[in-house]
Protein backbone atom coordinates (compact mmCIF):
# COMPACT_ATOMS: atom_id res chain seq x y z
CA UNK A 1 0.00 0.00 0.00
CA UNK A 2 2.60 2.16 0.59
CA UNK A 3 4.40 1.69 -1.89
CA UNK A 4 1.49 2.18 -4.26
CA UNK A 5 1.19 5.68 -2.73
CA UNK A 6 4.94 6.54 -3.04
CA UNK A 7 4.43 5.98 -6.65
CA UNK A 8 1.28 7.64 -6.75
CA UNK A 9 2.90 10.99 -5.16
CA UNK A 10 6.12 9.90 -7.73
CA UNK A 11 3.92 10.36 -10.60
CA UNK A 12 2.00 13.00 -9.63
CA UNK A 13 5.30 15.47 -9.34
CA UNK A 14 6.46 14.38 -12.15
CA UNK A 15 3.20 15.45 -14.06
CA UNK A 16 3.82 18.89 -12.23
CA UNK A 17 7.33 19.52 -13.68
CA UNK A 18 5.85 18.64 -16.88
CA UNK A 19 3.04 20.36 -16.86
CA UNK A 20 4.89 23.51 -15.36
CA UNK A 21 7.33 23.14 -18.17
CA UNK A 22 4.79 23.69 -20.97
CA UNK A 23 3.48 26.46 -18.95
CA UNK A 24 6.90 28.00 -19.20
CA UNK A 25 6.85 27.65 -22.78
CA UNK A 26 3.82 28.89 -23.80
CA UNK A 27 4.64 31.90 -21.62
CA UNK A 28 7.78 32.21 -23.45
CA UNK A 29 5.83 31.75 -26.92
CA UNK A 30 3.21 34.46 -25.50
CA UNK A 31 6.24 36.36 -25.06
CA UNK A 32 7.70 36.27 -28.68
CA UNK A 33 4.30 36.60 -30.14
CA UNK A 34 3.71 40.12 -28.00
CA UNK A 35 7.10 41.25 -29.23
CA UNK A 36 6.52 40.59 -33.01
CA UNK A 37 3.21 42.39 -32.64
CA UNK A 38 5.25 44.63 -31.14
CA UNK A 39 8.50 45.12 -33.20
CA UNK A 40 9.83 43.93 -36.47
CA UNK A 41 12.41 42.08 -35.85
CA UNK A 42 14.78 42.09 -38.86
CA UNK A 43 15.23 46.60 -38.45
CA UNK A 44 14.25 47.09 -34.58
CA UNK A 45 11.99 49.47 -36.36
CA UNK A 46 8.13 49.54 -34.97
CA UNK A 47 5.56 47.38 -36.15
CA UNK A 48 2.29 47.99 -38.59
CA UNK A 49 0.07 46.80 -34.96
CA UNK A 50 1.78 49.44 -33.27
CA UNK A 51 1.55 51.72 -36.41
CA UNK A 52 -2.36 51.38 -36.86
CA UNK A 53 -3.32 51.91 -32.57
CA UNK A 54 -0.46 54.92 -32.36
CA UNK A 55 -2.20 56.78 -34.87
CA UNK A 56 -5.63 56.24 -33.71
CA UNK A 57 -4.47 57.27 -30.85
CA UNK A 58 -2.23 60.52 -32.02
CA UNK A 59 -6.11 61.47 -33.83
CA UNK A 60 -8.21 60.79 -30.89
CA UNK A 61 -5.81 62.71 -28.85
CA UNK A 62 -5.08 65.68 -31.34
CA UNK A 63 -9.26 66.60 -32.06
CA UNK A 64 -9.75 66.37 -28.67
CA UNK A 65 -6.99 69.14 -27.85
CA UNK A 66 -8.19 71.02 -30.75
CA UNK A 67 -12.37 70.97 -29.50
CA UNK A 68 -11.24 71.76 -25.79
CA UNK A 69 -8.35 74.28 -26.98
CA UNK A 70 -8.57 75.08 -30.65
CA UNK A 71 -4.90 73.83 -31.05
CA UNK A 72 -2.63 74.80 -33.52
CA UNK A 73 -0.23 71.86 -33.24
CA UNK A 74 0.82 70.26 -36.22
CA UNK A 75 0.87 66.41 -36.30
CA UNK A 76 2.59 64.89 -39.67
CA UNK A 77 2.49 61.23 -40.80
CA UNK A 78 4.16 59.81 -43.56
CA UNK A 79 4.88 56.68 -45.85
CA UNK A 80 8.16 56.03 -47.23
CA UNK A 81 9.48 53.37 -49.74
CA UNK A 82 13.22 52.25 -50.11
CA UNK A 83 13.48 53.21 -53.99
CA UNK A 84 15.23 50.59 -56.23
CA UNK A 85 15.05 47.86 -53.31
CA UNK A 86 13.72 44.74 -55.18
CA UNK A 87 16.66 45.50 -57.47
CA UNK A 88 18.76 45.06 -54.56
CA UNK A 89 17.60 42.05 -52.92
CA UNK A 90 17.26 40.71 -56.66
CA UNK A 91 20.98 41.08 -57.64
CA UNK A 92 22.40 40.59 -54.08
CA UNK A 93 20.44 38.19 -52.69
CA UNK A 94 18.25 38.65 -49.27
CA UNK A 95 21.01 39.15 -47.00
CA UNK A 96 22.00 42.27 -48.93
CA UNK A 97 18.68 43.48 -49.13
CA UNK A 98 17.82 42.75 -44.94
CA UNK A 99 21.30 45.10 -44.72
CA UNK A 100 19.62 47.84 -46.75
CA UNK A 101 16.50 47.98 -44.85
CA UNK A 102 18.24 47.84 -41.43
CA UNK A 103 20.74 50.76 -42.90
CA UNK A 104 17.18 52.41 -44.00
CA UNK A 105 16.07 52.13 -40.48
CA UNK A 106 18.75 53.14 -38.73
CA UNK A 107 18.85 56.23 -40.93
CA UNK A 108 15.37 57.49 -40.66
CA UNK A 109 15.68 57.29 -37.09
CA UNK A 110 18.87 59.40 -36.72
CA UNK A 111 16.99 62.09 -38.81
CA UNK A 112 13.56 61.54 -37.11
CA UNK A 113 14.88 61.32 -33.29
CA UNK A 114 12.69 63.57 -31.20
CA UNK A 115 11.44 61.48 -28.12
CA UNK A 116 7.57 61.91 -29.87
CA UNK A 117 8.89 60.72 -33.33
CA UNK A 118 8.30 57.03 -34.36
CA UNK A 119 9.61 55.26 -37.21
CA UNK A 120 7.43 52.00 -38.49
CA UNK A 121 7.99 48.64 -40.58
CA UNK A 122 4.54 48.66 -42.28
CA UNK A 123 5.63 46.63 -45.09
CA UNK A 124 8.07 44.98 -47.40
CA UNK A 125 10.15 47.83 -48.19
CA UNK A 126 7.79 50.45 -46.69
CA UNK A 127 7.93 52.33 -43.81
CA UNK A 128 5.84 54.60 -41.75
CA UNK A 129 6.39 57.67 -39.79
CA UNK A 130 4.36 59.79 -37.06
CA UNK A 131 5.16 63.23 -35.74
CA UNK A 132 3.39 64.91 -33.70
CA UNK A 133 4.51 68.60 -33.10
CA UNK A 134 5.91 68.38 -36.84
CA UNK A 135 4.22 70.65 -39.87
CA UNK A 136 5.08 69.98 -43.45
CA UNK A 137 8.24 71.63 -43.75
CA UNK A 138 10.26 70.47 -40.86
CA UNK A 139 9.21 66.93 -42.45
CA UNK A 140 10.18 67.51 -45.67
CA UNK A 141 13.40 68.51 -44.38
CA UNK A 142 14.32 65.86 -42.39
CA UNK A 143 13.25 64.00 -44.89
CA UNK A 144 15.98 65.44 -47.33
CA UNK A 145 18.88 64.24 -44.73
CA UNK A 146 17.60 60.88 -44.51
CA UNK A 147 17.09 60.21 -47.97
CA UNK A 148 20.54 61.68 -49.25
CA UNK A 149 22.25 59.26 -46.72
CA UNK A 150 20.29 56.51 -47.67
CA UNK A 151 21.28 57.32 -51.37
CA UNK A 152 25.23 57.54 -50.32
CA UNK A 153 25.23 54.47 -48.15
CA UNK A 154 23.44 52.25 -50.39
CA UNK A 155 25.25 53.31 -53.45
CA UNK A 156 27.39 50.82 -53.50
CA UNK A 157 24.27 48.22 -54.18
CA UNK A 158 22.20 50.17 -56.78
CA UNK A 159 23.00 53.60 -57.99
CA UNK A 160 19.21 54.73 -58.34
CA UNK A 161 18.29 53.88 -54.91
CA UNK A 162 17.15 56.67 -52.37
CA UNK A 163 13.27 57.27 -51.02
CA UNK A 164 9.83 58.16 -51.62
CA UNK A 165 8.15 60.08 -48.91
CA UNK A 166 3.86 60.77 -49.18
CA UNK A 167 2.85 62.76 -46.39
CA UNK A 168 0.06 64.54 -44.73
CA UNK A 169 0.58 67.55 -41.96
CA UNK A 170 -2.89 68.91 -40.23
CA UNK A 171 -3.37 70.73 -37.06
CA UNK A 172 -5.21 69.63 -33.77
CA UNK A 173 -7.86 72.62 -34.31
CA UNK A 174 -8.49 71.34 -38.14
CA UNK A 175 -8.92 67.06 -37.32
CA UNK A 176 -11.28 68.57 -34.78
CA UNK A 177 -13.01 70.73 -37.05
CA UNK A 178 -13.31 68.15 -39.91
CA UNK A 179 -14.03 65.22 -37.96
CA UNK A 180 -10.41 63.45 -39.48
CA UNK A 181 -10.45 60.02 -38.68
CA UNK A 182 -7.09 58.20 -39.07
CA UNK A 183 -8.56 56.23 -42.01
CA UNK A 184 -9.02 60.13 -43.60
CA UNK A 185 -5.15 60.53 -42.69
CA UNK A 186 -4.13 56.67 -43.69
CA UNK A 187 -5.64 57.79 -47.55
CA UNK A 188 -3.79 61.17 -47.98
CA UNK A 189 -0.69 59.87 -47.06
CA UNK A 190 -1.41 56.63 -49.65
CA UNK A 191 -2.22 59.32 -51.99
CA UNK A 192 0.64 61.72 -51.41
CA UNK A 193 3.03 58.65 -51.91
CA UNK A 194 1.38 57.70 -55.14
CA UNK A 195 2.15 61.19 -56.64
CA UNK A 196 5.23 61.42 -55.43
CA UNK A 197 6.31 58.30 -56.96
CA UNK A 198 4.49 59.71 -60.59
CA UNK A 199 6.48 62.74 -59.57
CA UNK A 200 10.07 60.95 -60.16
CA UNK A 201 11.51 58.65 -61.91
CA UNK A 202 14.11 55.74 -60.17
CA UNK A 203 16.99 58.34 -60.46
CA UNK A 204 15.10 61.04 -58.67
CA UNK A 205 13.87 61.90 -54.90
CA UNK A 206 10.54 62.88 -54.55
CA UNK A 207 8.53 63.90 -51.13
CA UNK A 208 4.76 64.82 -51.61
CA UNK A 209 3.33 66.78 -48.54
CA UNK A 210 -0.31 67.26 -48.44
CA UNK A 211 -1.72 69.81 -46.20
CA UNK A 212 -5.01 68.70 -45.59
CA UNK A 213 -6.74 70.86 -43.20
CA UNK A 214 -6.19 73.74 -45.92
CA UNK A 215 -7.24 71.61 -48.73
CA UNK A 216 -10.56 70.77 -46.70
CA UNK A 217 -11.14 74.44 -45.91
CA UNK A 218 -9.96 75.94 -49.26
CA UNK A 219 -12.55 73.24 -51.38
CA UNK A 220 -12.39 69.00 -51.76
CA UNK A 221 -10.59 69.06 -54.66
CA UNK A 222 -7.86 71.09 -54.07
CA UNK A 223 -4.72 70.19 -52.20
CA UNK A 224 -1.42 72.30 -51.40
CA UNK A 225 1.22 70.36 -51.85
CA UNK A 226 5.43 70.64 -51.35
CA UNK A 227 7.20 68.91 -54.32
CA UNK A 228 11.02 68.54 -53.76
CA UNK A 229 13.45 66.59 -56.30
Amino acid sequence: MSDDIALSYSELRDRVAELEAQVDQQQQYIQLLEELAYQDPLTGAFSRHVYEKDLSHEIAQASRAGERDGEENWLSVAYVDLISFKGINDYYGQHIGDEALQKTVAILQDHFRRTSDRVYRVGGDEFALILPETDARSMEQRYQGAAEQVRTELLSYNSDTGLYLGGVSVTAKEIWEHALTSTDIENGVGRALQQAKRASDSSELSCIIFDIGAALSESSSSQNQHTVE
